[in-house]
Order: structure tokens, then sequence, then C-alpha cells
């Protein structure tokens, strides 16, 4: 079997610990620590806002260590830095210094997951290369599944929801184990080739029929070498961009308050905790249907369709008073960011190539935590003056219907001829 399908189900089990476990658990958390801390909701949702930072900010620094070191290092080294915040976390009373530990997860997040993982994944495929990132992806939705019900049930046997960090921080420690035993940053690296085909063995009619399948595939892949400097000037690149951005601050939103919302109206925790695991599970199976699509039909009809599919599940949200309609919402808004959150590094990768992944999508990142970042600040701010996150939610779906539409009409950058 093609080792990298080995090395998919580590990243994607790592995925599923570091994000799954670890971003949406802290979506559970959050009722009790406001409670025992006396916090208000914007500075408690403060917190996400730092961690994305730390994603975002930290990713020219994570594309640094994987040009100087390696995917393989940065990312077993990120575990160690989770586990490290984790029990900073633990320990920690004041608002500042949990903002510290907060920056430093976020760091240690950048440096295990999306990142090294998509940059790896890019360099050891290429005709699954949607699908690979789909299943990658697509384990933290699994993973929210998993860890929103697990860690209602253990705060409530134990009574301290602090012991959630601890939690979070051996996940991150059995990933960083099953990244140094398996993960290999190149296919040359264990003696095999990119998609385990050997280049010298195909013929001259195999690759006729490989271009008639991508023809048929009418999914673009760039054939040029593009340069960050080429890419960045290019209006294609920012569209992306700015969608993934969207997409991001509308799962920032819901991972941020729903919990808070849905409680608001009436609903038990577990139901809350309940939904936002079905977005996980849900965003699993847009994840997986995204990247198996985006093999076969070009990945911004999943960027457009997803924010599309986000707006609606938002709308949903804000009166979502009762169980049928909360679960309703998870499931639409789920599969809507399952599918956004997989188009943009596959767009990134099959329009400017592998060679400038890593930095153009830290470029991505650093772009993203703008939005996303913002979001729950503003939001939480927002409610705290206005007891209320109608205006928020509406808001929030009016921008991401103008880059939807932006997104539908991406077209494939065009390189500058030197004359």
């Amino acid at each position: 079997m093609f080792y990298g399908w080995r090395l998919l189900a580590v990243l994607a089990f790592v995925y599923f610990l570091s994000i799954g476990s670890i971003f949406y658990g802290f979506s559970v958390v959050m009722p009790q620590m406001i409670e025992a801390t006396g916090w208000s909701r914007a500075q408690a949702s403060a917190g996400f806002s730092v961690v994305t930072v730390a994603l975002g900010f930290g990713g020219p620094l994570v594309a640094y260590l994987i040009r100087r070191f390696s995917a393989r290092l940065t990312m077993t080294c990120g575990g160690g830095v989770i586990a490290l915040s984790t029990v900073w976390l633990y320990m920690t009373e004041g608002l500042t210094a949990f903002y510290i530990g907060m920056a430093i997860l976020g760091l240690g997040m950048a440096m295990q997951t999306v990142i090294p993982g998509t940059q790896v994944i890019t360099n050891w495929f290429t005709k699954r290369r949607g699908l690979a990132i789909g299943i990658f992806m697509g384990a933290s939705g699994l993973g929210a599944f998993v860890a929103a019900p697990t860690y209602v049930w253990v705060i409530e046997q134990y009574g301290d929801w602090k012991i959630v960090w601890g939690l979070m921080g051996c996940s991150a420690l059995i990933s960083s184990l099953a990244i140094a035993i398996v993960v290999r940053d190149r296919p040359s690296d264990v003696g095999t080739y990119v998609d385990g085909v050997d280049p010298s063995t195909v013929v001259e009619g195999a690759e006729s029929d490989k271009a008639a399948t991508v023809s048929r595939s009418k999914v673009y892949r760039s054939t040029q070498i593009w340069t960050v400097k080429e890419a960045l000037k290019t209006s294609t690149f920012w569209i992306i961009v700015l969608g993934a951005a969207m997409a991001v601050l509308g799962s920032m939103i819901v991972n941020s308050q729903a919990v808070l919302h849905m409680k608001d109206l009436g609903l038990s925790q577990v139901i809350a905790a309940a939904a936002l695991g079905i977005t996980g599970l849900l965003g699993t199976f847009g994840r997986l249907a995204s990247g198996g699509l985006a093999d076969r039909f070009d990945p911004r009809y999943m960027l457009a369709g997803g924010l599309l599919l986000e707006i609606i599940g938002i709308c949903m949200l804000s009166f979502a008073d009762n169980t049928l309609i909360a679960y309703a919402f998870a499931a639409v808004f789920g599969l809507g960011y399952g599918l956004a959150s997989v188009s943009s590094p596959s767009l990134i990768a099959n329009y400017f190539g592998p060679g400038s992944y890593a930095p153009l999508f830290a470029t991505r990142g650093v772009m993203v935590t703008v939005l996303g970042a913002a979001g729950p600040i503003l939001v939480g701010a927002a409610y705290d003056a206005t007891q209320s996150y109608t205006m928020s939610f509406y808001t929030y779906s009016a921008l991401a219907c103008v880059f939807a539409v932006m997104a539908f009409w991406i077209k494939p950058p065009v390189k500058r001829q030197v004359v």
C-alpha cells in the first residue's frame, strides 16, 4: 500500500486531537469558566481571538521552521508547546495570564496542525490531493463531535472544568509521538514517489490518459512555477483569502457564542454541546465531500456553496430555541463550514503549485486572522451592550453573502510573461 495513505491516517488523527479536542473543547469550558471567574463574555471570548491571532500570525514562523528544519520536527515540537500551555492554563487565575496561555496554545497548534499538515499532503499527493486534504481537515470535525459531549460529561462527573486542560495537553503529546514515528516530509524520505507512482514507469499513452482525466475533471492545476511575490499580485489569491476569512469568521462566531446563545434561549448545556458536536460531525462530512469533489470540480464552487450554507445556519441559530432547530442549525452550518474550509488550501495548491504553498498559506492565515480574531470579541461585546446576538448574526450573513458571490466567479490566475 502507498505509504502516503498511512501517513495521511496519522495526520488526520493528529488533527482530530489537536483541533477537534482543543479548539472545540474550549467552547464547552466557557460557560463554567465565566461563572467561576466572573469575566464578561467579551473578556472570555477574547480567548478565542488570542488563539486565532497566534494561529494566524504564527504562520510565517511555522513556514520558516518547515524550511529550516522540517514539517515533521515542527509538528512534533508543536505538541510540546501545546502541552506546556495547558499546564499554564490549568494553574493560572488572572485574565492576563489566561491570554498569555492561550497565545502559547495557539502557537503550538499552528506548529502542529494545518500549515505543516497540508504542506506534507501537498508534497505526497497530486491526483488525489483534494480528497487527501478533505480527509485530513475532516478529522477536526469528528474530534468536535467526540470532544464536546465528552468534556461536558467529564466536567459534570468531576465538578472541575480545569481538568479539560489536562486532557488537551495529553492529546497534544500523543499526537507528537505519532508524528515522530510515522510522518515523513517527502516520498523520497521513504524511497517512494508522489502518489506512489514512479515517473519513469509512466508510458506516453498513460500520460495522455492522465491528461484526459484531468480535462474531464474540470479541475485547474497549474503547471507553472509561481513565486510568492507573483502570487500575491494576483486578484485570485486575495479573493480566495477573503472567502476563507469569511468562512473562518462564521466558525469563530459559532464556536465562541453558540453554546452561550442556546443556553440563553432556554436549552440545556448538554443539548447545546451536542449541537456543537453535530457541527463538527457534519463538518467532517462536508470536508470529505469537498475533498472528493475538489478532484473533479473546481474547489471555488465548494467555497461559494459552503459560505451560503454557513449563512443559512447562522440565521437558524438566531432563533434556535428548541432541540430540533438547534440540531438543524448545527447540521447546515457544519456542512457549510466543512465545504468551505477545505476549498481554500486546495485552491491555493491547485492555482499556484506546491513550491510556494507553505508561505502562501501562512500569508492566508495572517489575513484570515484579522477577521477571525475580531469575531468573538466584537460579537461578545455586542451582546454585553445589547443583550442580543441578532444584529451580529445578520451582519455576518450579509457580508458573507457578498464574498460567496465573489468566490463563485474566481478565475485561475494568469502569470505575467516577462518580455
